[in-house]
């Protein structure tokens, strides 16, 4: 396995907890990234909360505004289709963004210098993986939008 195989294998996995199997979500993601492949079922059901679980949070903002104020519009007049197709959004450019941002933390990885191996993989594995309160991140941000836009709409009438 070569060196950036190895770094992209660490920026997926992350800090996993040791004694935890996650190999199998591992391969499908490492698959996603090596391929030009570009939906993710869990980021079709979870939306902008998955790329904040993935630590994706600078990537997901725009994606947390757009489905607060779809979901602000499109709620009361034709919920819930409106905001069922703006799903399809973030399935189709997780893994684009996804790798992008891998590639960009692997490439400052290595511009720094590390004096082992080890410690080059444990920035990167620190730098990806998962996270859950970058994910409730993610859901506070989208609840924030939300009450911004019902405040607005109240306020307007």
């Amino acid at each position: 396995m070569d060196q950036e195989e190895r770094l992209l294998r660490a920026f997926v996995e992350g800090n996993a907890a040791q004694g935890c199997d996650h190999s199998r979500n591992t391969e499908v993601l490492l698959q996603g990234l090596r391929s030009e492949r570009s939906s993710n079922d869990a980021d079709f059901l979870l939306g902008p909360l998955y790329w904040g679980y993935r630590k994706c949070l600078i990537e997901a903002i725009p994606l947390i505004v757009l489905f607060g104020f779809v979901a602000l519009l499109f709620g009361w007049l034709c919920a819930p289709i409106g905001p069922f197709l703006l799903y399809f959004i973030p399935a189709f450019f997780f893994f684009p963004v996804y790798r992008a941002r891998a590639k960009r933390v692997i490439r400052t990885a290595l511009k720094k210098n590390f004096k082992t191996d080890d410690e080059l993989i444990a920035y990167v594995r620190r730098r990806g993986g998962t996270s859950i309160w970058y994910a409730f991140i993610s859901g506070i941000l989208f609840m924030a939008i939300i009450a911004f836009g019902v405040i607005v709409i109240v306020g307007a009438r």
